[in-house]
């Protein structure tokens, strides 16, 4: 046999060999364990997207704590953003998590939730989970979904910096609209203002803060007429999120209107 000949042999056995590595890892038992240690949106239910007032953030930490972060009812007719710390176990084919959830899932009072998955489908960056049961305080439930859809997030999810400064309003749903300013700190404060028929500028309710979680914010704003609830705390959603300071340009959508900002000025 020629030297060339074996080396092809070598060559195409090595190919095999990858190929069998790659596939492999995505079957041992503890990949959907390990790949699930981290940030991920969960926006999908049954394969369709729901409105953003149901997005939430799950975080699997490496000691079977997961943390989830969404809009919660605070039962005084307001709502925060906030996390509940449940209990984990993940396996070769399956996922549950139990633990205390407080104003999660339309319920404002605390509860004890327990939830079990397989694994319909899993991939580096996207998860998808068909439930199996689901009990509340003990008692079987029945869910408004079946399967459930995480995307994984970026490293830099958080990150501020093409947010942070002054933004001005220049339309609307492709409308002239310039009433409006949106304060971004860099730490994650966020101040509204709106424009007095005299041209002054004035701070609408509290000052608030704002969570970015790559293409969408969670605001917390407080007694805010225009994008709140008068007298109360309230989560917006900021979601489509396109910013690009060096076009000094900034788009996003809130309750399905998309707001197109200008930069004005550092915070």
């Amino acid at each position: 046999m020629s030297f060339s000949a074996i080396s092809g042999k070598c060559a195409a056995g090595a190919v095999v060999l990858l190929l069998m590595a790659v596939s492999c890892s995505k079957i041992k038992p503890s990949y959907n364990r390990e790949n699930l240690k981290a940030y991920w949106s969960v926006k999908v239910y049954d394969g369709e997207e729901v409105d953003p007032d149901r997005w939430m953030v799950y975080y699997f930490q490496n000691n079977g704590t997961l943390e989830i972060t969404g809009i919660r009812n605070t039962g005084d007719g307001g709502f925060s953003w906030g996390s509940s710390k449940l209990s984990y176990e993940a396996y070769c084919c399956d996922l549950s998590y139990s633990g205390e959830i407080n104003g999660f899932f339309g319920i404002p009072v605390s509860a004890y939730l327990e939830r079990e998955y397989s694994f319909f489908e899993s991939e580096d960056s996207l998860v998808t989970l068909e439930l199996i049961a689901e009990r509340l305080n003990g008692e079987t439930v029945y869910s408004d979904h079946n399967r459930v859809t995480m995307e994984k997030l970026s490293p830099t999810y958080s990150s501020t910096d093409s947010l942070a400064g002054t933004w001005q309003t220049s339309t609307v749903s492709g409308e002239k609209f310039e009433g409006w300013r949106m304060k971004f700190d860099s730490k994650g404060s966020f101040v509204m203002q709106v424009q007095a028929a005299s041209g002054r500028w004035t701070s609408v309710g509290e000052d608030g803060k704002y969570s970015v979680y790559d293409d969408f914010a969670a605001v917390t704003v407080t007694d805010n007429e225009y994008i709140g609830i008068p007298g109360h705390r309230d989560v917006v959603m900021f979601t489509d999120i396109r910013a690009t300071p060096s076009l000094s340009r900034m788009s996003l959508v809130i309750d399905g209107d998309e707001y197109v900002f200008t930069y004005v000025a550092p915070v």
